[in-house]
């Protein structure tokens, strides 16, 4: 996407280009970067898992800076009354546990978007 200001970052803005979401079937999710159920000293870590400290820090750091981002596309969408479903975890890092958490929500969604 490049810099923040730069043209490929505008160009790739969903809340700049919200118009283009108008008609589509849209399941948006995010958490706060707080630690979770997933980021549980005591459960059992996968080979494929960052160390849990790298999960909280850096995964908390991601997911509460797409937070503020998911916020902002959900005022855009309101404004241009484009209906989304948006699901706001309390808590929750930028890691796998919660990903799978959310295609299991938002499945009937997705699964009803992609029938004939």
């Amino acid at each position: 996407m490049g810099p923040y200001d730069g043209d490929g970052w505008v160009e790739n803005d969903p809340t700049v280009n919200a118009e283009g979401l108008r008609g589509l079937s849209l399941y948006i999710s995010n958490g706060t970067g707080l630690p979770g159920p997933y980021e549980d000293p005591s459960l059992p870590r996968t080979p494929q898992a960052p160390p849990l400290l790298d999960q909280v820090v850096v995964g908390g750091v991601i997911e509460a800076a797409t937070n503020i981002c998911t916020h902002r596309l959900q005022e855009r969408l309101e404004e241009l009354e484009i209906p989304a479903t948006f699901h706001f975890r309390p808590d929750g890092t930028h890691s796998w546990g919660y990903w799978e958490d959310e295609l299991q929500r938002s499945w009937p969604q997705l699964a009803a978007s992609m029938e004939l």
